[in-house]
């Protein structure tokens, strides 16, 4: 079952990096970066992140002591914010490719896993 992204806002930094602020949702206010974004042969998205700033229900947290003392809570980040937006954000970029031309069959397909 694929997961919806919640909303979210984008940006692109100095280092040409995508920098992503979630719009709604238990994580709202929270602020990462996609350090890398590694597609593979295989169709799976290899990628890294690095938070800004995690708000959890409305409190900010420290990303340190979330992904240490709350790893549940990193993993539902990564679950339902990063797969989903990073998910996203490539479908979009295929739907974008369709209207230059770009065929399913030409296209490569991306998994994100």
């Amino acid at each position: 079952m694929k997961i919806e992204a919640p909303a979210y806002s984008l940006a692109v930094d100095a280092q040409n990096r995508i920098i992503i602020r979630v719009d709604d949702g238990k994580f709202m206010d929270s602020q990462y970066v996609y350090l890398t974004v590694e597609p593979r042969p295989s169709g799976i998205v290899e990628y890294t992140t690095k938070i800004s700033s995690i708000v959890v229900n409305g409190l900010i947290r420290d990303a340190l002591e979330v992904e240490h003392k709350f790893p549940e809570t990193a993993e539902e980040f990564k679950r339902y914010v990063t797969n989903p937006v990073l998910d996203d954000l490539i479908q979009t970029m295929q739907d974008g490719s369709e209207s230059l031309g770009i065929t399913e069959d030409t296209a490569p397909k991306i998994i994100l896993n």
